[in-house]
């Protein structure tokens, strides 16, 4: 029956049940534009040559519903905008007033002068602190070009690059977890990006590059989609040379036997860190260098530091697994109130017994990891390649020996994937409800956090890597509660087959 009124049939509107259908159409093929639905109905519906009136309201509301999503986007990216500029503002204003004082900023500024006056970058003298903690590769190919700007110039590139990597982080992650980086639905961009605004805000206050290093781990899992393993391995050894953690990700090419991959990291390693800063600051010279932060950095933990970091290691401004199982298990100083020093362990284990619970809470997670991941790579889908993704990313942060709170700016791909997965599971249904419940209580755990404003007593008994956790096992379920044969594959499936498959079970249904 039709309503003569408006030309559609009842409860079929704009506003009705046909922008439900049209919705509800559309995201049965991952990445399909809403406005495509409509086709999909008039391939499922065997009498839709007899109904016209119906797929033209179907059509016109899945238009109505396109239009709603784009103009929800355009708002977002002019509220993003803003969000980055007033993050932006402090720092410059700071390099202004404060040339010395800028956070990281200053440092940065003064590592690429010392590579431009040929100062050496760690101290000679043993036992003395490192004021400069990276490889000697970032110093002579990052930081001695800005330098060269001024330092204002500097800080101003910085904040601008930090930007444009940020969203850079946003569309990639819908990209892995959804296949198209346009068409999807505004939440899935704008949620996982407000989550994560707190860290983002200690990267631009702090001149912190993390987010552009899971820019470039993204990068690397993007290539791997394409087959491009080549690049893949450039990106990850990219990333490694800036910081060192990024190298976890390595057991992953292993574990997926991404052969390519791992002769490309390994070997654009060797270049990076070796081979391209030589002209710079010569080849014995660059070597001594890299030996004397090998040993400072990567090599360099007991039981009163970690790395260069003597004195807060182990307090709660340290977020890694380590960092946790040490202040859990050992009467180590955890933060101060009131200038007092103060401890949260609930067991005295010592040095050793810390390090065998990290060791056996670390191996239980990577348990988890593999079961929720057993599935071939040829047999995986594209959702199941991003859930395996996002928890290594999860893994990557927590097993870092030390991971300051705005490391967790990588958990914006975690979320993004965990998000996607809530938006396929039909409303009221019971796999959606523990999904919300999970990630709504990782997301207040790690809002918990803020409370170390005040009183540290929460991120000292490890909110922020409580939360992560949290979310680590909501992703690992995820994983093996999605079916393959259910989603689209990851390569070579054309959309025709989509098209058809889908099509066949709306005519089924």
């Amino acid at each position: 029956m039709v309503d003569r009124s408006n030309g559609r049939p009842p409860g079929l509107g704009a506003g009705g049940r046909g922008m439900e259908r049209a919705r509800e159409v559309a995201s049965l093929v991952p990445g399909l534009p809403w406005g495509c639905g409509w086709k999909l109905v008039r391939l499922s519906l065997p009498s839709s040559s007899a109904q016209p009136d119906l797929v033209e309201d179907l059509a016109q509301s899945a238009a109505d519903l396109a239009r709603r999503e784009r103009r929800a986007l355009r708002h977002s990216l002019i509220i993003f905008a803003v969000i980055c500029t007033v993050f932006s503002i402090l720092p410059l204003v700071n390099a202004f007033r404060h040339a010395d004082g800028s956070k990281d900023y200053s440092l940065w500024y003064k590592v690429g002068q010392w590579v431009v006056q040929g100062q050496p970058l760690y101290p000679t003298q043993p036992g003395k602190p490192f004021p400069y903690m990276y490889p000697p590769f970032p110093a002579v190919a990052v930081f001695a070009p800005l330098s060269l700007l001024g330092y204002t110039a500097t800080v101003l590139a910085m904040v601008v690059v930090n930007s444009l990597v940020w969203l850079g982080c946003i569309l990639l992650s819908v990209y892995l977890v959804t296949g198209r980086v346009r068409g999807q639905n505004p939440l899935l961009y704008i949620v996982p990006a407000a989550v994560v605004v707190p860290y983002v805000w200690d990267t631009y206050f702090l001149g912190q590059i993390n987010l552009s290093l899971l820019l470039m781990l993204l990068g690397a899992f993007a290539a791997l989609k394409h087959r491009r393993q080549g690049l893949a391995g450039f990106l990850i050894a990219l990333a490694a040379a800036c910081k060192a953690f990024p190298i976890l990700a390595v057991p992953y090419l292993v574990y997926r036997r991404c052969w390519r991959a791992l002769a490309s990291t390994l070997l654009s390693l060797i270049v990076l860190l070796v081979l391209l800063p030589a002209p710079f600051r010569g080849f014995e010279r660059n070597l001594a260098e890299l030996r004397t932060w090998t040993a400072g950095m990567v090599f360099k933990e007991s039981g009163s530091t970690i790395a260069q970091r003597p004195g807060i290691s182990f307090t709660y401004r340290n977020q890694s697994l380590l960092g946790l199982s040490h202040r859990l298990f050992r009467p180590v100083e955890a933060g101060d109130r009131s200038g007092k020093p103060f401890t949260v362990n609930v067991v005295d284990l010592g040095t050793r017994g810390a390090m065998t619970v990290f060791t056996l809470v670390a191996l239980l997670l990577c348990g988890v990891y593999l079961l929720a991941t057993r599935r071939p790579p040829a047999q995986s889908s594209q959702s199941a390649a991003a859930y395996e993704q996002s928890m290594l990313i999860c893994l990557i942060v927590m097993f870092s020996p030390l991971a300051w709170t705005y490391y967790y700016c990588w958990l914006i791909f975690p979320f993004t994937a965990a998000l996607a997965y809530i938006g396929r599971q039909p409303r009221g249904s019971r796999r959606r409800r523990i999904a919300l419940i999970a990630c709504g209580l990782s997301l207040a755990v790690l809002l918990s956090a803020i409370t170390q404003s005040f009183d540290q007593t929460t991120q000292a008994l490890g909110a922020t890597v409580l939360g992560t956790i949290i979310l680590y096992f909501t992703l690992a379920w995820m994983a093996r509660s999605t079916s393959a044969a259910a989603q689209r594959p990851l390569v070579d499936c054309p959309q025709a087959q989509d098209a058809g498959a889908v099509g066949g079970r709306l005519g089924r249904g």
